[in-house]
């Protein structure tokens, strides 16, 4: 049972370069996967800090639309499974700074990663938030998956 176990995994590896699985993971963006306002509202209506961390960096950027915004779910055979979700996005801006005398522009971006586990049953969605992080530069929005983009 082993061997063909093993050599079903090879052939798979070898003639589609990953395992097969009726199970991947789904990425789109936000627009495409219907976030905001979606899930978005359930979410900052049970972690509030969500909500006032994403208000902090439009405030900054005097702006509230995303630069990169995209969200990741399990799904089989084309229907979502429950579990783990990730959305993550950023807003990127350019500020004026004098250096020397000169007006500079300087590039800045600061984004959110949340992670939460979906569930449906009996028709009913209820999510949970795992946790969110914040970033505040582009180095640390790239650790989290945001790619830099100059607006």
């Amino acid at each position: 049972m082993g061997k063909k176990i093993a050599r079903v995994i090879l052939f798979s590896l070898l003639t589609t370069g990953r395992l097969l699985s009726a199970e991947e993971l789904i990425r789109r963006t936000c627009n495409e996967a219907r976030f905001f306002p979606g899930p978005w509202q359930d979410i900052i209506r049970r972690e509030i800090a969500i909500q006032n961390a994403f208000d902090l960096i439009a405030s900054r950027a005097g702006t509230g639309k995303t630069t990169n915004c995209v969200v990741e779910w399990p799904e089989e055979n084309g229907r979502p499974l429950n579990g783990l979700r990730r959305a993550m996005f950023d807003i990127q801006w350019n500020r004026t700074v004098i250096v020397g005398g000169v007006p500079t522009k300087e590039f800045h971006q600061e984004g959110i990663r949340i992670e939460y586990f979906w569930e449906m049953s009996n028709g009913v969605i209820s999510r949970k938030i795992d946790g969110f992080v914040v970033c505040r530069s582009a180095q640390a929005c790239e650790r989290l998956g945001l790619n830099k983009q100059i607006p």
